[in-house]
């Protein structure tokens, strides 16, 4: 039997996965919903060099740049606080029918454009595959149809017999 505790990427859940990752193993596999990225941060610096500060209330603070594609380090800080050990990573999407349409856009953003672009879901889910850890898990879903091309499904064999023991489902590049 396998424990499998569901967390999202919300920060106090982040510093709940951290603080139990000692408790992870083969038997306890965390499954993490990723619902937003997070980003390397990058200050915005002038010619010489220097960083741009601009005034906040009494303070100068140095201006943060926009966030690209190339700033995402969601899977790499989650490898990093688990160290390497195994993890189940879902990118969640939701349809607007089931969940309704009271979401707050900015926190659900992720999850908004993946339930509505499927070669962006596609393009998250396999780059889960990068790393030999992470399990990742699509979702199969009444409003989300993935077309059958794209999906092998096998049965899984326990290595003590014959017969079968459940489903790999895997989505092909």
């Amino acid at each position: 039997m396998i424990y499998i505790p569901m967390l999202k990427t919300r920060d106090e859940e982040l510093r709940v996965l951290k603080s139990m990752k000692e408790c992870y193993s083969d038997k306890i596999i965390p499954l993490i919903e990723v619902i937003s990225e997070k980003y390397q941060v990058r200050y915005q610096t002038d010619e010489n060099g220097e960083f741009i500060r601009e005034k906040h209330k009494t303070q100068y603070r140095k201006v943060k740049c926009t966030p690209t594609e190339q700033d995402i380090i969601t899977l790499q800080n989650l490898n990093e606080m688990l160290e390497g050990r195994k993890m189940f990573v879902d990118y969640f999407r939701f349809s607007l029918n089931k969940y309704g349409k009271n979401i707050k856009f900015e926190s659900a953003e992720l999850a908004f454009n993946l339930s509505n672009n499927y070669q962006l879901y596609k393009q998250k889910v396999l780059s889960v595959s990068r790393y030999k850890n992470m399990i990742p898990i699509i979702s199969v879903k009444p409003d989300f149809d993935i077309p059958r091309s794209e999906l092998l499904v096998r049965w899984v064999l326990p290595k003590t017999s014959g017969r079968k023991a459940g489903v790999q489902v895997v989505l092909i590049k």
